[in-house]
């Protein structure tokens, strides 16, 4: 009989390296920007207290706040400067920001779900966890049609 993949059994035997306190901290490549620094101290403690995040893990953090600072700060183009610019030619279109803006956010789903900051990304997580340990047989077992 079939039980699961085997890719899922292997990632869930796979060692994890411990997050410490010190993940915490916000890392010096984010010193200088505030809203990503600020997206880190929200998200670093709590995901490692939950398990999720792990010292493997950091780089992807990292990647996700530059990523929402740069999301942050090109919404502010736009509010400022439209959601629409006219070419040399003289022909209204979408402006380079809110292309921009678009591109981020496919970027963002994308670092949210695996850092487990969605629901689906959550539920993904939750089936790839390790299983319980099965119990014992009881010896009643079977007895009944």
């Amino acid at each position: 009989m079939l039980r699961g993949r085997a890719a899922a059994a292997a990632a869930a035997a796979e060692p994890t390296p411990p997050a410490t306190e010190a993940c915490d901290a916000v890392p010096d490549e984010l010193q200088g920007d505030d809203v990503a620094a600020a997206e880190w101290t929200r998200n670093a403690p709590m995901l490692r207290r939950c398990g999720i995040l792990t010292d493997a893990d950091l780089p992807l953090l990292l990647t996700y706040c530059r990523t929402w600072s740069q999301y942050v700060a090109t919404e502010r183009r736009v509010r400022v400067d439209g959601m629409t610019e006219v070419r040399p030619s003289g022909i209204r279109c979408i402006s380079a920001d809110v292309q921009l803006m678009d591109k981020l956010i496919t970027q963002l789903r994308q670092l949210w779900d695996r850092l487990g900051l969605t629901p689906v990304g959550r539920a993904k997580m939750a089936s790839n966890a390790p299983k319980p340990p099965a119990r014992a047989a009881s010896k009643w077992a079977g007895l009944l049609p």
